[in-house]
């Protein structure tokens, strides 16, 4: 379920801490350099970790976020709050802080060695996708979605508390402006038809919002039968990583800030 990318020696979100040991192992040398999507567990648990096993390797992260990873404690408790204290080791494994010296912060539009960074924000309000700019692939952490499968439409990721689809649709827009020759998800791999997909991800974030709007059972049917469209042992990888109880409050949160918009209530 997770994607760690390593593109010309440079590690695209190394994942979470639990996963760092598989990650090492299948480096070719030291890297070069790490680029953080976002901060989330699953994309950026194993940063502090991977920049402990390589001394001097600088990690790429928006300057929101950098505070965090080198003191996760806030992070690790409001993960906590979603998955249970309980079962924080056992889903993520080990976070560990993240050195000071290692962090550079990122700018929109920045050029990062091969790669140039985009502002991306609606599923992290920190988000940040990057383009690989010899080779066009562009990397979208989550608010490009999730699809597992190719050919199945991407689910869109929803947990609490920074989800903002507004924001979200205009990173689609700019994601789409950036002509990205196949796009890379942290869940999971290649998509070799970006304007399709994103044009798939933008509807979905329209459909979300009408299900949420009608109440957390009818959100929790369309995740469902989103999930259902999904082969066997991906599905139950999907509903044990992001159950429909974990999705719905981010969305609900959001509605509660945001007037209702005609024109979502339109595509409903």
């Amino acid at each position: 379920m997770i994607a760690a990318h390593v593109v010309d020696g440079w590690v695209i979100d190394p994942g979470p801490g639990l996963t760092l040991e598989r990650l090492v192992e299948g480096l070719d040398e030291p890297p070069r350099g790490v680029l953080l999507t976002h901060i989330h567990l699953d994309h950026a648990g194993g940063a502090g970790g991977l920049a402990r096993r390589f001394p001097g390797v600088p990690v790429h992260i928006h300057p929101v976020g950098a505070t965090h990873m080198v003191d996760p404690s806030r992070l690790w408790l409001s993960a906590g709050r979603l998955f249970g204290p309980e079962n924080m080791d056992r889903l993520w494994g080990p976070i560990v802080p993240l050195d000071q010296r290692s962090v550079v912060p990122v700018a929109d539009r920045q050029a990062i060695g091969p790669f140039v960074a985009f502002y991306t924000p609606g599923h992290a309000g920190h988000h940040i996708a990057y383009l690989h700019q010899p080779t066009g692939m562009l990397f979208t952490g989550d608010v490009a979605g999730v699809t597992v499968e190719p050919g199945v439409a991407p689910v869109m990721p929803t947990p609490p508390p920074e989800i903002d689809l507004s924001t979200w649709r205009d990173s689609i827009d700019i994601l789409e402006s950036i002509g990205a020759v196949s796009i890379h998800l942290a869940h999971f791999g290649q998509v070799a038809d970006p304007a399709g997909h994103l044009a798939a991800a933008r509807e979905e974030l329209d459909r979300i919002e009408a299900a949420a709007r009608e109440g957390e059972d009818a959100f929790a049917r369309h995740v469902a039968d989103r999930y259902a469209q999904t082969p066997g042992r991906w599905r139950e990888s999907l509903e044990l990583a992001a159950p429909p109880g974990h999705l719905y409050p981010g969305v609900a949160r959001y509605l509660s800030r945001k007037p209702r918009n005609d024109a979502t209530a339109g595509n409903s």
